[in-house]
């Protein structure tokens, strides 16, 4: 409820679990927004208050919320080669980059017929990140 008069915006505020401090985040007028720089595994309780021309609202607040990495599933990145023809000689090198996008950082490994590719002079797989 906006009192009467159109809301213009609204305070976004964090306190970290044990703190008797509120922090300022934000003043927003979206309906939404992303909190970043936050430490991960700290537990935070959110505040927001409704900004009008009257003054501040009385805060509504989250629950706590315990900080944890985004998950992202693993995709490879094939930008760099799609569609990309490749042309070689017999015994010529070819070295193909293949970015592996993903958090946390994904494990990867390269196989052929279900074998782990084995490292031989001929084949070299390099993990770079």
């Amino acid at each position: 409820h906006d009192g009467g008069t159109k809301i213009t915006g609204y305070v976004i505020e964090a306190q970290k679990k044990g703190s008797e401090q509120w922090i300022h985040i934000a003043t927003v007028k979206a309906l939404d927004y992303v909190v970043k720089n936050l430490n991960e595994n700290e537990e935070y309780t959110f505040r927001v208050m409704a900004v009008n021309s009257a003054g501040r609202s009385d805060p509504r607040e989250s629950r706590p919320i315990l900080v944890k990495e985004q998950t992202v599933l693993p995709e490879f990145d094939l930008r760099g080669i799609h569609q990309k023809l490749v042309i070689a000689r017999a015994g010529d090198n070819i070295k193909v980059e293949i970015p592996v996008l993903g958090r946390p950082k994904p494990s990867v490994t390269w196989k052929k017929d279900d074998q782990l590719l084995k490292q031989t002079q001929r084949v070299n797989v390099e993990d770079t990140a």
